[in-house]
């Protein structure tokens, strides 16, 4: 294949070839006496053949079937060449998009989960065969918008606050039972991203765990209680042959009693993975209060621990009263459990930010690094037979972390071996009681905002 001129030659050819027409012209007038005459008729001569292959060019761009390209002389043959190449190369590019599109088309299709996308304004544009099974949105329900399909109040709310952080459960309203998971990915400009999966097999197995633990810890109680009762009368009994015995059955009443402790503790894990056993979490709560009732806990399990308190008294909670005790309690009860004698436990319940925190902090040992992330997990201990001498059931700070997701809380827990541990529930705004003081504050905030903005002397 010839190589083609570079433009700058192309432009050269161009400005002679002019050059030559006007030149033509001019001889053509000098020899009739009319020299711009001549000129005039050279140039519209040119312009008209410029315009002739103008018109080429255009028909053959409006033609989108036409594949052969026009043959010319000069700038216009380079002209048509630089626009085959570049209908060829788009020619090539829409082949190669088109091929991508119906791969990845195939390729959601292939999906065992829906996947809807949509625009910014919730409407949709892309649905794959699993969205028709799952959801009954097909591809032909295009630009429609997408919570007038999916009729579930909890959807249209999902979708309107914005925060997918956690998916969303839904039951199925096209398939029998099913139990759906929704989730959002934003991506572009405002796009979202629908993946619905059906759970159905893990909430029932969810729900079969929690009614077992919740019927084994009820079936369990009534015989340890029988057990325990028996184990109290004998451990009473005077009987010169039974005082050989005493020290078995003070060992079987501590592990009786721990067991009675484990079942306490199952059986509250199943009443806050119920929806139905949950109570009103709304109710003011003085968290002072339930201070003072663990630490005289506290002061029951170990005289030979250092307790300092740092509590604001005017400082109330809107939670749940017996769930937020219960908080407080586990996690000083640990501390004291979980550190050796001499050990200063320190407590404090103060504002930071524009929240709250109840921070209980020790001098232990502290905990290795790698153990922290899963110390919310239920019967997870950092040192078993330590745990277990204790009288540690492993299910506290589970149900620390679960009473304080029911208060829109959260659970940190911060240690350095050598140094000590750090608890801290940290509660948010919404969930603080206002105080007069916090009254007149904010009324004293808002006059000097409006002072300011009226006065004529502000800089």
């Amino acid at each position: 294949m010839a190589k083609r001129p570079s433009m700058n030659t192309v432009l050269v050819r161009f400005g002679l070839r002019t050059a030559l027409a006007i030149l033509v012209g001019a001889v053509f007038g000098l020899a009739i006496g009319e020299l711009w005459a001549g000129v005039a008729l050279a140039l519209f001569l040119y312009g008209s053949w410029h315009s002739y292959y103008l018109y080429r060019l255009t028909r053959w761009l409006q033609d989108d079937v036409a594949h052969e390209v026009p043959r010319g002389v000069g700038l216009w043959g380079d002209v048509f060449y630089q626009f085959g190449r570049m209908r060829r190369i788009n020619a090539e590019r829409r082949r190669h998009l088109k091929d991508a599109l119906l791969q990845y088309r195939r390729s959601i299709d292939a999906l065992p989960d829906s996947a809807i996308v949509l625009d910014q304004y919730a409407r949709i544009r892309f649905a794959n065969e699993a969205a028709e099974r799952m959801l009954g949105v097909s591809r032909s329900d295009a630009g429609q918008y997408l919570p007038n399909l999916i009729r579930h109040p909890d959807f249209g709310s999902y979708l309107q606050a914005g925060k997918f952080e956690k998916p969303l459960s839904l039951p199925s309203s096209n398939v029998g039972s099913t139990h759906l998971s929704v989730s959002v990915t934003e991506y572009g400009e405002g796009q979202q991203l629908v993946l619905v999966r059906d759970v159905s097999a893990s909430t029932q197995l969810e729900q079969s765990r929690r009614e077992f633990v919740a019927n084994a810890s009820h079936e369990v109680r009534t015989p340890l209680t029988v057990i325990i009762g028996y184990l109290e009368t004998m451990a009473g009994d005077d009987d010169a042959a039974m005082e050989p015995w005493q020290g078995p059955i003070q060992h079987m009443r501590e592990q009786a009693a721990r067991m009675e402790s484990i079942l306490k503790d199952l059986l509250m894990l199943a009443r806050l993975d119920s929806p139905w056993g949950l109570q009103n979490t709304n109710q003011p709560v003085d968290i002072s209060e339930l201070i003072d009732i663990a630490v005289a806990d506290a002061r029951q399990l170990s005289s030979e621990h250092t307790i300092t308190l740092a509590i604001d008294d005017q400082l109330q909670l809107r939670g749940n009263s017996d769930e937020l005790q219960s908080v407080v309690t586990n996690l000083v009860t640990n501390a004291i459990r979980h550190t050796p004698p001499g050990t200063a436990v320190a407590i404090s319940w103060k504002r930071v930010g524009l929240g709250a925190v109840l921070s209980v902090a020790d001098t232990g040992p502290g905990i290795p690094a790698e153990h922290l992330p899963r110390l919310a997990e239920r019967f997870y201990r950092v040192d078993t037979s330590r745990s277990r001498h204790s009288g540690g059931t492993g299910l506290g700070l589970a149900i620390v972390s679960r009473l304080l997701e029911r208060h829109d809380s959260r659970l940190d827990i911060d240690s350095e071996l050598g140094r000590g541990t750090q608890f801290e529930c940290r509660f948010p705004r919404g969930r603080l009681v206002p105080s007069a003081a916090d009254d007149k504050s904010a009324e004293a905030l808002t006059h000097d905002a409006v002072k300011d903005e009226v006065s004529p002397y502000r800089n």
